[in-house]
């Protein structure tokens, strides 16, 4: 492609899905699957028209990416949404024929370089679609270590305020930034930071 962007090449990959295609997921470069994957997807997604989230492991520490919750759910909420991780999503082509792409201010190679899967997930629910969590691994991948993530803070005030509005988002980062504050080395700054984008962004 002639332009960055890990939205812009997800939204160009998503109109290539032919219509013979049922599920589509994510994939990194650097991840890889259980040999059941495949068949355990297309089992329980007979019939779904929304969309199906699992869980990462890492096996080569046998540890999982992140925290999970422990049982089935059949519709996940705005809120447990956030959770989500872009590797353990699996899409319908009926949510991608409806025309809900990512959000191309959003994620790698962007301004804001994350967030674009848990947009692209508030979307789906906000157009009726449910999204189906299984607590079963579907695919592997490197725990991360995420002292090293710069962007834990980066792009997260614009991010709620594209979730949910201004008003609201001002509240959202100081919680998250209480949650995560491990991860800073000058808490102060990233709140300022976050608190800018808020100002500055705009839906």
């Amino acid at each position: 492609m002639n332009k960055l962007g890990l939205s812009n090449a997800r939204n160009e990959a998503l109109k290539l899905v032919g219509k013979h295609v049922n599920f589509v997921t994510l994939s990194d470069d650097d991840c890889w699957y259980p040999p059941y994957s495949i068949e355990k997807v297309i089992d329980m997604g007979k019939g779904f028209k929304g969309c199906l989230c699992f869980q990462i492991f890492d096996p080569i520490i046998k540890d999982y990416y992140k925290k999970y919750a422990p049982d089935y759910d059949k519709k996940l909420t705005l809120i447990k949404s956030l959770k989500v991780s872009s590797i353990e999503i699996f899409i319908s082509t009926s949510v991608i024929n409806s025309g809900i792409n990512f959000d191309v201010r959003f994620g790698l190679g962007t301004q804001y370089p994350s967030g674009e899967e848990n947009i692209f997930l508030f979307d789906i629910i906000k157009n009726d679609f449910a999204i189906k969590y299984f607590p079963e691994i579907i695919v592997y991948h490197l725990k991360p270590d995420w002292k090293k993530k710069e962007y834990i803070f980066k792009g997260k005030g614009a991010l709620f305020v594209r979730l949910y509005n201004k008003f609201f988002a001002f509240f959202m980062v100081h919680i998250y930034a209480l949650m995560k504050y491990r991860y800073s080395d000058n808490l102060l700054v990233d709140l300022k930071n976050m608190i800018l984008e808020i100002r500055t962004f705009k839906r």
